[in-house]
């Protein structure tokens, strides 16, 4: 009966060891934002959003992290892509 268990246990072991992956370390740019502006506005840090940040932040906005794209392609209408 306890070879029974030690061979179980030994196959639960083996067995979730592939499901134990390592963690990728990634950095990228980021900055932080009131969770409005970084939905409301787009692009490149900018005084408008600057000004946004500020004002909504002193009426209570929570801070929110945001990944900064490596290249800020939304723009429209300049033809960049």
């Amino acid at each position: 009966m306890n070879r029974i268990g030690l061979a179980i246990a030994a196959l639960l072991l083996s067995s979730s060891a592939g499901w134990a992956e390592k963690a990728v370390e990634q950095t990228f740019a980021a900055y932080v934002d009131t969770d409005i502006c970084s939905r409301l506005m787009l692009g490149p840090v900018t005084d408008k959003r600057i000004s946004c940040s500020k004002d909504t932040a002193k009426e209570g906005s929570s801070p929110a992290i945001v990944r900064e794209p490596t290249t800020w392609s939304l723009k429209c209408g300049t033809g960049n892509r």
